[in-house]
């Protein structure tokens, strides 16, 4: 982000102007962390957002935000008719000359089909357009990569997004800006528990909700009666079944990000982050989870075949498993020896926890 701010401010942009941020979600924390980092960058913002499902205006912002229009997420047709004539209403009152700042495929290409002359900066922070099939997605990924091209600036959460879209060789007008912690987790005080190698502490930290993280747990649940599994955060309903099953798995419900961080890392031994592999997506994804992991020196798991597998194992800083395939997870959790998981720690806490923080 420092270098795209000093970029734009050298050579683009007057920060006495205002950057024209238009979002889709009032409540996107993704969005609204983006905003503040430019606010603490010293530029002015104006943000334009859409309403969904009934959510209201967040307060307490640093910002103010002016809602365009309210969007229904099950009427696909009705919602392209919003968000075409909300950014028509934005690009009416603010002309063609401001720099705008949209995130996501969609509203990027409504912002070009209304104002193409326009200047902005782009985010992506999902390849949306991966979960369609067949000409669906091969027509919105000719679209994103020429989206992308014409942008000032192309902002991207994943390095694997970048390779997706064009390989090793991509535009240099392109910023890789990965999820990274917030800067007020370095404020709190951490101290790793030691693990017991034959009672081993598995954790998931977020939204429990692919199927490869179910199909790892009732594996790990099933043959290793010795370990535990807990969840932090929301699961999906099918995921409380465990509960009536197992006596070794625990449900600890929703956390506050970054207060509670901490003390959820000192107290497991390795964090599962498989995401399944069927997805474009997820293959090329770049998530939060690694940085917690190396931040707290708790080595992670993660699926085969992807991007952050490489990622991962070029670290040294956590284990590669099919999450698909039971008998690869036993083999695995077999294979654990304590010396690989003081090795993986150790590779954890030699990079510096500012490389961790956005």
């Amino acid at each position: 982000m420092a270098g795209l701010a000093s970029e734009l401010s050298s050579h683009y942009y007057n920060m006495n102007e205002e950057i024209i941020f238009i979002i889709s979600s009032l409540s996107d924390s993704h969005c609204k962390h983006r905003i503040l980092s430019f606010l603490q960058l010293g530029y002015r913002v104006k943000v334009y957002g859409f309403q969904r499902n009934g959510e209201s205006v967040p307060e307490n912002l640093p910002y103010e935000i002016t809602v365009v229009g309210t969007v229904q997420d099950s009427q696909y047709r009705a919602r392209i008719r919003t968000y075409l004539k909300g950014v028509s209403r934005i690009v009416r009152q603010e002309g063609n000359k401001k720099l705008y700042f949209t995130f996501g495929l969609d509203l990027t290409l409504f912002l070009r089909i209304v104002s193409p002359r326009c200047k902005y900066i782009y985010e992506e922070a999902d390849l949306v357009h991966t979960y369609m099939k067949s000409w669906r997605k091969r027509v919105l990924e000719r679209i994103d990569k020429g989206l992308i091209r014409r942008s000032q600036y192309t902002i991207l959460t994943s390095e694997g997004f970048a390779q997706y879209h064009f390989g090793t060789n991509y535009p240099k007008n392109i910023q890789i800006v990965p999820n990274k912690l917030n800067a007020d987790v370095l404020k709190i005080p951490f101290s790793k528990s030691p693990f017991d190698i034959h009672h081993l502490r598995f954790a998931f930290v977020g939204g429990a909700r692919f199927d490869t993280i179910d199909f790892f747990v009732q594996t790990l649940l099933e043959n290793f009666p010795q370990h535990e599994f807990h969840f932090y955060g929301t699961v999906e309903p099918r995921m409380e079944r465990f509960k009536e099953q197992f006596t070794n798995v625990f449900y600890h419900g929703r956390f506050k990000n970054p207060d509670n961080l901490p003390s959820i890392y000192e107290n497991i031994d390795l964090v599962l982050s498989t995401y399944d592999t069927r997805f474009d997506n997820v293959k090329y994804a770049e998530p939060n989870k690694l940085y917690e992991a190396i931040c707290f020196h708790t080595p992670i798991i993660v699926s085969n075949d992807t991007f952050l597998a490489q990622k991962v194992q070029k670290l040294g800083v956590g284990f590669v498993v099919n999450p698909f395939d039971s008998s690869a997870i036993i083999q695995f959790v077999q294979s654990i020896t304590g010396q690989q998981l003081i090795q993986k720690q150790n590779a954890c806490q030699m990079i510096p926890k500012t490389d961790c923080i956005n």
